[in-house]
């Protein structure tokens, strides 16, 4: 029984701070969404690189290496996205990635 618990203690404390890191994410998209309602699907111009710089360079700040991530709008603006991968860590040179997707629709 105390195993069961120290095991669920110690995965809690590897995978609580992904799901914390998650919703730190999609924050972030979701500050920049309302940037990208004002952009024209037929010409956002540099608006576009503007807002996925600044979304990519505020979830690096977060520990998310820029290798995994990719930070992008659908067609049509309908979306930011985020796609990253997390590796989780474990003793004796043991590890999990983690592919991770967020989207939050930009409004109309």
């Amino acid at each position: 029984m105390i195993a069961v618990v120290v095991g669920a203690l110690y995965a809690a404390t590897k995978f609580v701070p992904v799901y914390m890191q998650g919703a730190e994410v999609e924050s972030i998209l979701d500050s920049y969404r309302h940037n990208a309602a004002s952009l024209d699907v037929n010409d956002p111009g540099d608006s576009e690189d503007k807002i996925l710089d600044a979304a990519t360079a505020d979830i690096i700040a977060l520990g998310i290496e820029e290798r995994y991530l990719e930070v992008y709008f659908t067609d049509g603006f309908e979306t930011l996205n985020a796609d990253y991968r997390v590796v989780v860590r474990f003793p004796f040179g043991k590890s999990v990635n983690l592919d991770m997707a967020q989207a939050i629709p930009v409004p109309q």
